[in-house]
């Protein structure tokens, strides 16, 4: 009302001017509806309304996505296992055996001892040169004694079998007897100079070790068994020579070099070969009775020649 008068007065009574309402401090002006009615938090409540209709529909699509449609896809699915903890893979290395083990066809040790004889490959060379090189380092001792050796192949010193052993020295015949895997060698000494023998055992009967003979004898490479060159086989060819004791007889053959002769012999089931009758002698007497490892014992023939000189065993 004050204001009102003071406009009036300022007008000289003919009327009133608006005058502008100051709103109170601090507090904003209410919002109302169309029809008059104040609006409080109307847009806060619908945008909390809104959200929460959106969490309610993403758990309602969650909970129909876990029931029903999930099992329909993975029905059929199996969980695979968790990995099983790797093996470690053993490492050990096994050594190699070899086929058979080298034993003696002697009965008890010779007075050289028993010394093995490595080749690279086996062949008739090989051999000969191993025979050297031994018979230098370990033969040469007092006159008449007996060294065994046997022979072996490559790094893994696997013994070779008697038959192997007889196609690199005589290749020129082919036997067809059973002959048993194992093999025995010797040297005898003269002090000076040492002459190799070989000593083979047969797996059969009285037949066989006379198809033995025949293809041995029929060789003409017999000089393969010296350390030296003998020179060569006379054409007379081999002899009888003198009675084994619980064998048979002895054969021989000479060659043209002075001295030089080859003998051979069996006794019960073994076949001795030497480049020395001395050699052979001793060898025959060592000699056991049956192949190591056989079941039973071979029935050795009685000689038939009285007459003959026994090499006694």
């Amino acid at each position: 009302m004050a204001s009102d008068q003071e406009s009036l007065k300022n007008s000289g009574g003919l009327g009133m001017a608006p005058q502008a309402v100051k709103p109170l401090m601090g507090k904003a002006p209410r919002k109302i509806d169309s029809a008059g009615r104040p609006v409080v938090g109307g847009d806060k409540k619908k945008a909390l309304l809104i959200g929460l209709g959106i969490v309610v529909f993403l758990a309602a699509a969650a909970a129909v996505a876990n029931y029903f449609v999930l099992p329909i896809f993975l029905s059929d699915t199996e969980l695979a296992e968790p990995p099983a903890a790797q093996e470690i893979e053993d490492t050990t290395v096994t050594p190699t055996v070899p086929i058979f083990v080298h034993t003696s066809y002697f009965e008890g040790a010779a007075e050289g001892g028993s010394v093995e004889v490595n080749v690279n490959s086996v062949s008739e060379a090989n051999i000969a040169a191993a025979l050297e090189q031994t018979a230098a380092n370990r033969v040469l001792q007092e006159a008449g004694a007996i060294t065994e050796f046997y022979i072996t192949e490559g790094l893994t010193g696997s013994p070779v079998q008697g038959a192997d052993i007889l196609a690199a020295l005589l290749p020129d015949v082919q036997f067809t007897v059973d002959i048993d895997e194992g093999f025995t060698g010797f040297m005898y000494s003269y002090g000076t100079e040492a002459h190799p023998g070989y000593i083979f055992a047969l797996d059969g009967t009285a037949e066989m070790e006379a198809s033995f003979r025949d293809t041995l004898e029929s060789s003409n490479e017999l000089g393969n068994f010296f350390l030296v060159d003998p020179g060569t086989q006379t054409e007379v060819g081999f002899k009888d020579g003198a009675a084994i004791a619980s064998g048979g007889k002895s054969r021989w053959i000479t060659f043209s070099g002075e001295g030089m002769s080859l003998d051979y012999g069996i006794k019960g089931p073994f076949v001795v070969i030497s480049t020395s009758f001395d050699g052979f002698k001793a060898a025959i007497a060592k000699l056991g009775t049956v192949i190591p490892g056989a079941e039973a014992e071979t029935e050795a023939e009685v000689p038939t020649d009285d007459t003959a000189t026994d090499i006694e065993a």
